[in-house]
C-alpha cells in the first residue's frame, strides 16, 4: 500500500473512514471480492463424468469401413477427431471470459490439413 499513489491510497482513505474500517481490512474485503468474481466468471464446474462421456462420444466418431472401401483405399485412415488450434482456441476463451460470455460461445478453431492426399502415384 506504501506504493499507491497518493489519490488512490487517499480514496482509500476516505472510503475506509465511511465504512468505519481500517485500510488494510477494506483491501482484504476488495481483493477477496474480486477473487470470488474471478472464480464466479470462469463458468460452473464439469460435472464429475465428464471423461466418460467424452471418451463415449468419441468411441462413436470411428469411422467403420467395410471390404470395398479397404481395398479401393488401402491406405491407413486419418485418426478420427478434429485438432483444435491450440493458441486460437486459446484467444477465443479469453475473448469470451473478457466478454463475460460463456466458454461455450462461439465455434473452436480447428486445424485444417493443407494437401490434399492423391492416393497411390498422385494418380488415384
Amino acid at each position: 500500500m506504501r506504493n499507491l499513489p497518493d489519490e488512490v491510497h487517499g480514496g482509500l482513505r476516505l472510503l475506509a473512514e465511511a465504512r468505519q474500517v481500517s485500510v488494510e481490512s477494506l483491501v482484504r474485503v476488495v481483493l477477496a471480492e474480486a477473487v470470488r468474481r474471478e472464480n464466479d466468471e470462469a463458468g460452473p464446474p464439469a460435472p464429475a463424468d465428464i471423461r466418460e462421456t467424452v471418451n463415449a462420444e468419441q468411441k462413436l466418431d470411428v469411422p467403420q469401413r467395410g471390404l470395398t472401401e479397404r481395398l479401393m483405399f488401402w491406405k491407413a485412415s486419418p485418426k478420427p477427431g478434429t485438432l483444435l488450434d491450440p493458441s486460437a482456441e486459446s484467444q477465443r476463451l479469453r475473448e469470451n471470459a473478457a466478454l463475460g460470455q460463456s466458454p461455450t460461445v462461439g465455434q473452436s478453431p480447428i486445424i485444417q490439413d493443407k494437401k490434399p492426399d492423391h492416393g497411390w502415384l498422385g494418380i488415384f
